[in-house]
């Protein structure tokens, strides 16, 4: 071999060195960025779930598991969440497709007990037992100004203690405030500071705070999040303790802890909670733009806040969502609109009142996409307890949260494509076969005879007209008949029944 080949072929070793090192070093870099994003997801999914946003939860979850479908958290985390909204079915069809691909002793363990729950009829009709979380929370960060900023305040009694006893939209409670020793002018005659969280709640029932109606267990009560669950004696016989972030809720039991739900209850607000602060001078309106169908965040969409209760002025703020759809915006407490656009969704306004007694103020909007040959019925309400379920009749079939899917000569016509266990809570059925005829109803699923206050309206699209929105009546009655579509044709009926959801469409 003379000089000058060895000299080229020493060049030819370091090229394909480089390029090895190269190769090498990009798929580093890759599995790198997604393992980035693969944690990213599941911190998202999270911070979803913790705010009891179940949909958004499940996205994130589902995304972690398409970067990296050999890790075991993304599929324990999405059965945890497919559990809470009540489709034990599906957490264990994620578990199983979980162990398949990771056989992980965990996956296996938490599917042992998935499925024994689901044999003993946890996984039928009847919704598992869920913590109101979203509940819990809005008693604990709600002061009394806040509920008047909201105009939820229903009644304001004064008992001959010097108690304020108040009733707001949307809890099935009374909240009490009282003068203590610490906070002694919490209410002065008949006026109640507007910084002052309650001293106690007295709940007609935990069927609100559990969701479900009925008789539950111990155990099955030491399944949900709360931080303690203790079995006490009282002079009048038993009790439960049930702690969740300082506060104790007691609840009347028998001697071994099984709960009937209709039971009245008392909360004790952690003391600390107690403390009054002072009005805002801003406060940070914040949420997300949400696609009605799927329900994860649209990016890229264009919110504008007006004042007041027009856009003829310029907009106080003037946002885009980001790749979440998350949006956020100073502002003085008030009235405004804002409008919310993006290409190929149909465009929204909604007014909304900012308070002043919260440093922050969750508000989120929600986007229907504008498909040709779909109907599009989306579900909103604003109680924090309320379990309200979409029902769409076609014939003799039915379609709601147990039975997502209505089928036609082979082909899907409807879908529920969103369900939610509690509110503030969205659900969307989409009608795909615009030749068939239904009837459109909404079921209190608790039957806590509340859902009349629960704000819930139901905005109705259709191809090529405006949208239109129902708003719950005032009339008894634990079923809402909204509407009927015939080929294509909507009727409002809206009015309200004392019988569950039954067919009548033809």
């Amino acid at each position: 071999m003379n000089n000058r080949n060895g000299k080229m072929i020493l060049v030819i070793v370091l090229i394909l060195l480089a390029a090895a090192a190269a190769v090498g070093g990009g798929i580093g870099v890759s599995r790198m960025r997604n393992r980035r994003i693969y944690n990213e997801n599941i911190e998202s999914g999270d911070k979803y779930l913790a705010a009891g946003d179940y949909d958004n939860a499940i996205l994130m979850y589902q995304n972690a598991i398409s970067l990296n479908d050999k890790e075991d958290a993304g599929y324990i985390k999405l059965a945890g969440a497919y559990k809470g909204q009540g489709y034990l079915a599906l957490a264990i069809g994620s578990l199983e497709a979980g162990y398949d691909k990771t056989k992980s002793d965990r996956i296996q363990e938490l599917l042992i007990e998935y499925r024994n729950l689901a044999n003993s009829g946890g996984g039928g009709e009847q919704k598992d037992p869920l913590l109101n979380t979203t509940l819990l929370g809005k008693i604990s960060s709600s002061s009394y100004g806040d509920y008047v900023a909201r105009n939820e305040v229903t009644s304001v009694q004064m008992s001959t203690t010097g108690e304020a006893i108040v009733r707001v939209r949307g809890i099935s409670a009374d909240l009490i405030f009282r003068n203590t020793q610490l906070l002694p002018n919490i209410v002065v005659g008949t006026e109640i500071t507007p910084t002052a969280f309650p001293s106690e709640v007295r709940f007609d029932n935990l069927i609100g705070l559990v969701g479900v109606n009925g008789t539950l267990s111990l155990a099955q009560l030491q399944t949900l999040q709360f931080d303690d669950v203790q079995l006490i004696t009282s002079g009048t016989g038993y009790q439960l303790q049930l702690v969740y972030l300082g506060s104790s809720i007691l609840v009347p039991c028998d001697k071994d802890g099984n709960v009937v739900t209709t039971t009245p209850c008392v909360m004790e607000p952690e003391i600390t909670a107690q403390a009054t602060g002072s009005s805002q001078s801003a406060v940070v309106l914040q949420g997300y733009v949400e696609d009605a169908q799927t329900g994860s965040g649209i990016a890229g969409a264009s919110v504008k806040i007006y004042e007041g209760s027009s856009t003829v002025n310029d907009p106080v703020a003037d946002l885009v969502t980001d790749e979440f759809g998350k949006y956020s915006a100073q502002l003085e407490s008030g009235q405004y609109k804002a409008v919310i656009r993006k290409d190929g969704y149909t465009e929204i306004e909604k007014d909304v009142y900012v308070g002043s007694y919260s440093a922050e103020q969750q508000e989120n909007f929600v986007m229907s996409s504008e498909d040709a040959g779909q109907i599009r019925l989306v579900l909103e309400w604003n109680s924090s307890e309320c379990d309200l379920d979409s029902y769409l009749f076609g014939g003799d079939s039915v379609m709601k949260f147990s039975n997502r899917e209505s089928y036609a000569g082979g082909e899907l016509a409807a879908a529920l494509d969103r369900d939610s266990r509690s509110g503030p809570g969205v659900e969307t059925t989409t009608i795909y076969d615009m030749n068939g005829s239904y009837e459109f109803e909404v079921f209190d699923y608790m039957e806590s005879g509340g859902m009349q206050s629960s704000g819930a309206t139901v905005t109705i699209y259709v191809p090529g007209e405006s949208p239109q929105t129902v708003s719950i009546t005032s009339e008894e009655g634990n079923t809402w008949h909204v509407c009927t579509i015939n080929a294509g044709k909507v009727s409002i009926t809206n009015y309200m029944s004392t019988e569950q959801a039954t067919p009548t469409a033809k």
